[in-house]
């Protein structure tokens, strides 16, 4: 299966999930969406995970693509995985078509942008998050290490 096809496929799975997110919207409160009406989705953190960020960085333009994360998020696509990017700039509407743009320019497709996780998603790759056991609140990752926490 060629690039174009796996992207033809991945849109057109985007697509027919955003008709079903409307109309499950359009339902009665009391309704309730059924297990085969969810769908997994991957999230993808775009500053300092996907695209270079530091001190100089702007919401005027997205910084150069971070090639590990570009080739994951591609190999992710490519295995037919749904994958969103979760960033604080969808909080403003008009900095989505810039992130749009940065995802073609970077040879990938028009990916879902949000700023808000559901139950939907299964994983998040993020740059400034620490890992903690579900249920527990035992931190998983050593931030002690990175001096991040004081307990």
């Amino acid at each position: 299966m060629g690039l174009f096809q796996v992207i033809r496929d991945y849109l057109s799975k985007a697509r027919d999930e955003a008709d079903m997110a409307h109309q499950m919207a359009n339902q009665p409160a009391a309704a309730s969406p059924s297990a085969a009406a969810r769908t997994a989705w991957v999230g993808v953190d775009l500053d300092g995970t996907l695209a270079y960020f530091n001190a100089e960085s702007t919401l005027s333009e997205v910084g150069p693509p971070i090639p590990p994360m570009l080739e994951r998020v591609r190999a992710m696509i490519a295995r037919g995985e749904r994958v969103k990017i979760v960033t604080a700039w969808a909080a403003y509407a008009e900095q989505v078509p810039l992130i749009q743009k940065w995802l073609r320019e970077n040879g990938l497709p028009p990916l879902e942008v949000t700023n808000i996780k559901d139950f939907n998603m299964i994983r998040l790759y993020d740059d400034r998050c620490i890992q903690v056991e579900s249920n527990t609140g035992r931190i998983i990752t050593d931030a002690h290490d990175r001096g991040e926490d004081g307990f």
